[in-house]
């Protein structure tokens, strides 16, 4: 069940273009920032 899970969670996020990568990126950086500031 959980390797299936994490398939379709890696196709997805491989269909996401580099930009919206990227912005996630961001956005993870900014969630981690505030929880260790």
């Amino acid at each position: 069940m959980g390797n299936r899970k994490y398939i379709l969670w890696m196709s997805c996020f491989l269909k996401v273009s580099c930009e919206n990568k990227r912005n996630i990126g961001k956005k993870v950086d900014i969630f981690l920032n505030r929880l260790y500031t």
